[in-house]
């Protein structure tokens, strides 16, 4: 019995490796590699059954689809993200937040504000329930960027306000391209209200 818990702790380590190498391959921009490990990641998850790590091999998928322009692949993994996560007995909030993050961001890349407006105001409502600052921060990031291409500066700016202070809270290099859009909508920073 240990050497079957210590075995699928290595699988689980083996996993969570992976999946972080996927990430790291993303943010360098080489998405085919991104996919790769994630891939990986995921079927090492399904083997060893453990739901927590398939989420998130799920999400680096998407995440990668997403990156490499290719918008119903990722919208078909957060839809896997979001159905594993709901299928738990007790549910997963943080899955389904990022899930939701994932809709949000595939339907702002396709072209649809009122889809992202939709599931960055759930990923929202969610992560205020869960606490997390981060998934916070996205989903202000989301909203501000639907609400921009929809052309209502008033909720972009205040989003974008919200989204800077969480991440420069959390020192989160997303910060200065939000600030960047703030300074780029008419007036610079304008005033929350």
């Amino acid at each position: 019995m240990a050497l079957l818990a210590a075995e699928v702790g290595i699988r689980i380590t083996q996993g969570s490796a992976l999946s972080n190498l996927g990430v790291v391959h993303q943010l360098r921009g080489d998405h085919e590699r991104a996919e790769e490990c994630h891939r990986r990641a995921l079927e090492v998850a399904r083997e060893i059954a453990n739901r927590l790590s398939e989420g998130g091999a799920l999400t680096g998928l998407g995440r990668a689809h997403l990156s490499a322009g290719r918008c119903e692949e990722a919208v078909s993994r957060f839809g896997q993200v979001l159905a594993l996560a709901l299928a738990t007995t007790i549910g997963d909030l943080n899955m389904e937040t990022e899930a939701l993050l994932g809709f949000g961001d595939a339907a702002w890349a396709a072209g649809d504000p009122a889809g992202a407006l939709e599931h960055h105001g759930r990923a929202l409502a969610l992560a205020d329930r869960t606490g997390d600052l981060h998934c916070q921060a996205q989903a202000h990031d989301g909203l501000g960027q639907a609400h921009h291409r929809r052309g209502t500066a008033g909720p972009a700016a205040r989003h974008w306000q919200r989204a800077l202070a969480l991440y420069s809270g959390l020192g989160a290099p997303q910060a200065k391209r939000v600030d960047g859009h703030l300074s780029a909508l008419d007036g610079g920073h304008p005033a929350a209200g």
